[in-house]
């Protein structure tokens, strides 16, 4: 068995040479820590001395590093004041495989003695003493008991730092080098070895690692963690390493939100119609068909073909009807679909003198201007399908209809400014009566919506530039969980080794591949070479609980909001005058 904070003189007891005890042990179950239980004050002195017997015999040895596995001790009272040390092993049992053999009986192994001539006698007192555990799979034997919390007097016995920071909190008078402390002089008190603030214990540097791990336990947010420690004990700085302990447990990297975008950036409004154009396909419908949409980023003209094949070939195909009618635009800007980044589309369009403009992968916001109109086609064919109408039908008086209305943003139809001309509709209209002088106020007022839109997205989405740079180390977001216990970042690490606004591309440390996303996709990893702070086992202190030196916990008002001497104020401070009836008197 283990055993944790007890003395190192040892006479070992006897034992079985040349063998040790493997426990099956299933590492599919969670390991668990549980609290120690306190005895009963009579019995406490008896609990000591048996346990020291017990690490002088080496029948049970200290736990320096981290366990996994810890058990509360049970006291089972005997006869003539003695006492038995137990072990509630119930939780660890649930991990150790069971091994089905028939147990030998007395009947057995008697005829195996029929030729026997000398018999000899085995004690068999503490018998099962005699035979060593494995050294691995100890982990699962290891106990806590009550002494653990005497760690932290004896630390702060030997912390420099406390020493003379308890001799300046019983002089009063203050050293220079504890200007960390000096803000909080008038509330610092001892209890022995301790210094207590408020109600709260003053850590030793020496076991504040610990204390960082004993109180993210359970991974709570940086906000619950503060509060968690807070209520218990304070060391200068506490809040930024609490800070940093969160952002630095690789649980929590995993599992947290994506960082913010990248505030954005607007696309410049082409020089002419038909210059450049976006293309995206949108689908299944129903019937199985997909629809080809082509927006004109100039005059937010659109063309939707019905297509039964994506494929490479039956897009450019599609494509080069549409273009015969449209002339060839100078660049298309698509996804990264299969059509789009086949050899073939690009032959198609390096053949025309098109250049290819690709959004970064999983994130269609970069080519939103198709996005946006294949969303209004789709509430579209919502309402026809619901209404058990014929799609197509309904498709081209939703195009017409579109053709003939001013856009919100350069406040002209599409037909107008892709054509020069606005197209009839049902509609009557005095277009063949009176004629509008040529505006070019569409292009004015295109720029500035768009800087509107932006700057009001942007604070809506709560955008800011990336922290990411070139050579960070960083945690890509899974676009696609496998269910809903997925984590929100996948734990392989990758290099960032370009970076082009908002897209980021990344390399794989293990297999060197490569990845194009979204800045927002990455999860920077801080790493804090400090390995006891990711520690949650059972050396040292066993739980927060332990801490309990018998102090006073209540805490009044005035305590309690000096934990937070660092918070903002949420209003400000009313100002307040004097009374006129006592401007006569001097008052403090």
């Amino acid at each position: 068995m283990n055993m944790i904070s007890m003395e190192k003189k040892k006479t070992p007891f006897p034992k079985i040479k040349g063998v040790k005890l493997r426990i099956p042990i299933d590492e599919s179950i969670t390991p668990v820590c549980q609290h120690p239980r306190r005895p009963l004050i009579a019995l406490l002195g008896r609990v000591e001395e048996k346990l020291k017997e017990l690490f002088r015999l080496d029948i049970i040895e200290e736990v320096t590093g981290h366990s996994p596995w810890a058990s509360p001790l049970v006291i089972v009272p005997k006869e003539l004041d003695d006492i038995r040390l137990c072990v509630d092993m119930r939780v660890a049992n649930k991990a150790i495989k069971r091994e089905h053999r028939l147990m030998s009986t007395f009947d057995d192994f008697m005829p195996q003695l029929k030729n026997a001539k000398i018999f000899s006698r085995l004690d068999i007192k503490d018998a099962f003493h005699q035979v060593e555990i494995d050294e691995r799979c100890r982990n699962i034997t290891t106990f806590i008991t009550h002494q653990d919390v005497t760690d932290l007097d004896n630390a702060a016995e030997r912390d420099p730092v406390m020493k003379e920071l308890r001799t300046c909190v019983l002089s009063g008078k203050w050293s220079s080098s504890l200007k960390e402390f000096q803000a909080f002089k008038d509330e610092f008190s001892t209890s022995g070895n301790l210094v207590i603030r408020g109600s709260k214990i003053v850590v030793p540097s020496l076991l504040r690692p610990r204390m960082l791990a004993l109180g993210h336990e359970g991974h709570p947010g940086e906000t619950a963690m503060k509060q968690r420690l807070r209520s218990r004990v304070w060391w200068p700085g506490m809040d930024n390493d609490v800070v940093k302990t969160v952002k630095s447990c690789e649980g929590c990297r995993l599992v947290s939100r994506p960082d913010h975008p990248e505030p954005m950036t607007r696309r410049e409004l082409p020089s002419a119609p038909w210059v450049d154009v976006a293309i995206d396909f949108m689908g299944p419908l129903p019937s199985g068909e997909h629809l080809l949409v082509i927006v004109d980023y100039f005059s937010r003209y659109k063309e939707v073909e019905v297509m039964s094949c994506i494929t490479a070939r039956g897009t450019t195909n599609r494509l080069e009807r549409i273009f015969t009618r449209m002339g060839y635009p100078r660049t298309i800007t698509v996804d990264n679909g299969r059509q789009f980044t086949s050899e073939e589309f690009d032959l198609f369009c390096q053949e025309r003198g098109i250049c290819i403009n690709r959004t970064t992968p999983y994130w269609p916001q970069m080519n939103g201007e198709v996005e946006r109109q294949n969303r209004s086609l789709l509430k579209r064919l919502k309402i026809s399908h619901a209404l058990n109408r014929n799609w197509k039908q309904d498709l081209q008086k939703y195009l017409l209809m579109y053709y003939t209305t001013p856009h919100t943003t350069t406040g002209k139809t599409p037909t107008e400014l892709c054509f020069g001309r606005t197209i009839r509709s049902k509609i009557p209209s005095l277009s063949d009566v009176e004629t509008t002088p040529p505006s070019t106020d569409y292009r004015d007022r295109d720029k500035i919506l768009k800087e509107r839109g932006r700057m009001a997205e942007n604070k809506k989405r709560g955008a800011k530039k990336s922290g990411v740079q070139i050579g960070d180390t960083v945690l890509m977001k899974n676009v696609l969980p496998d269910n809903k216990l997925s984590t929100t970042f996948g734990r392989n690490k990758f290099i960032v080794i370009e970076k082009a606004g908002s897209t980021v591309k990344v390399k794989e440390i293990n297999t060197g591949k490569t990845f194009s996303r979204n800045s927002s996709h990455f999860k920077k990893v801080l790493e804090v070479n400090n390995p006891d702070v990711e520690q949650t086992g059972t050396a040292g202190i066993g739980n927060d609980s332990d801490l309990n030196l018998d102090l006073d916990e209540e805490e009044d008002n005035t305590q309690a909001a000096s934990d937070h001497e660092n918070a903002d104020h949420q209003r400000p401070n009313r100002s307040s005058r004097k009374p006129t009836r006592f401007q006569d008197f001097i008052m403090n």
